[in-house]
C-alpha cells in the first residue's frame, strides 16, 4: 500500500453508520401491532446511513458550490448558510436503511433519496451532527488498518 491508494480509497469507499440516540445507544427498526417504531433493542434492522467520506467527489463538489458561491460577495441569511449546511452533509449520505420516519401519515420505512435526506436530517437533529462527524472521521472509512 503507498499514500496515493490510500488517497483513493478515501475518495472511493462507503462505509455504514449506525444511527444512535441523544444518549449513545444505537437504533434499531421494530414492528409491534404492524406499526413501524424505533427501539434500542437489538434486532438485524438497524437505523444506517451508508456515508461517503469528506474527501468523496460529491461532497467536495458540493464543498466547492458552496464556496463560489461566497466568493461571489453576496451576504447570505442565517436560512440560506444553514440550508448550505444540511446539503452538504447530505451530499455524504448515498444511502440508508431502516429509517422509520412520520412524514405526516403515520410512521412509513422512509425511501432514501436527496429531498428525504434533508427531510430527515432537520426533522432529526443528532443525525446531522453525527453524520459530519462520521464524515470527517477518516478511519471510518478502514476496515482494517492502513498496512500491507
Amino acid at each position: 500500500m503507498d499514500f496515493s491508494s490510500i488517497g483513493n480509497k478515501l475518495k472511493t469507499t462507503k462505509s455504514a453508520m449506525h444511527l444512535v440516540s441523544p444518549d449513545g445507544l444505537e437504533l434499531y427498526m421494530t414492528e409491534e401491532d404492524g406499526k413501524l417504531k424505533l427501539t434500542t433493542e437489538e434486532n438485524d434492522r438497524p437505523c444506517r446511513f451508508f456515508m461517503v467520506s469528506t474527501d468523496s467527489k460529491q461532497y467536495r463538489t458540493r464543498k466547492a458550490q458552496l464556496f463560489n458561491k461566497l466568493q461571489k460577495g453576496k451576504k447570505l441569511k442565517f436560512t440560506e448558510a444553514e440550508a448550505d449546511q444540511y446539503e452538504t452533509v447530505a451530499s455524504g449520505i448515498v444511502g440508508w436503511e431502516n429509517i422509520p420516519f412520520d412524514l405526516g401519515d403515520g410512521v412509513v420505512d422512509l425511501p432514501y433519496s436527496d429531498e428525504n435526506v434533508i427531510v430527515f436530517l432537520k426533522g432529526y437533529p443528532p443525525s446531522f451532527d453525527q453524520a459530519d462527524r462520521y464524515m470527517a472521521d477518516r478511519s471510518n472509512f478502514f476496515s482494517s488498518p492502513a498496512s500491507d
